[in-house]
């Protein structure tokens, strides 16, 4: 016998045979993340925080799965020649687009740059000659790229770190 849900009308209880849901807009809003989370979370969490599948490009938060970056295909990466992000002794460099999503709803795209050959991946900075990024963009690079260089590459780039 399959216990059917019964609604205490006068109340915001759900009834299934033992257990009881209680309903309320409080809770259900603490259910979903709303999109100023998102970004909180990209700018502060470290890459420990996700689980990471480079060989697909697929980056899952830990703490809500429903949350992830996905890299763009290979075959979609675009060169890129900005004097900043082919100084490095391997001159090659490409722009990767990044998206996040929740669940299957669409948050944000991200573009950063792989310099040196694919050894570092950079935040898009604000022009070729205005060389500052947000200290944002710096911790979702350092969330996506694999190793611990960000910070190193930003040095040698060139590039500035603002708040």
């Amino acid at each position: 016998m399959v216990n059917q849900p019964s609604v205490d009308k006068g109340s915001d209880n759900t009834h299934v045979g033992d257990v009881v849901c209680f309903l309320s807009t409080h809770c259900l809003m603490e259910l979903f993340m709303n999109a100023d989370e998102v970004t909180r979370i990209l700018a502060q969490s470290s890459q420990n925080d996700w689980i990471v599948d480079d060989e697909t490009g697929a980056f899952t938060y830990k703490n809500d799965l429903a949350l992830h970056i996905k890299r763009a295909d290979y075959d979609d990466y675009n060169s890129f020649n900005e004097p900043w992000a082919v100084r490095h002794p391997d001159s090659n460099a490409c722009s990767v687009e990044y998206t996040v999503h929740y669940g299957s709803s669409f948050v944000d795209r991200k573009t950063l740059v792989s310099v040196d050959g694919h050894r570092a991946t950079l935040p898009m900075p604000a022009s070729a000659t205005d060389l500052n990024v947000s200290s944002a963009d710096v911790n979702f690079a350092k969330i996506v790229n694999i190793g611990d260089r960000v910070d190193e590459y930003i040095q040698r780039s060139g590039l500035t770190i603002k708040p």
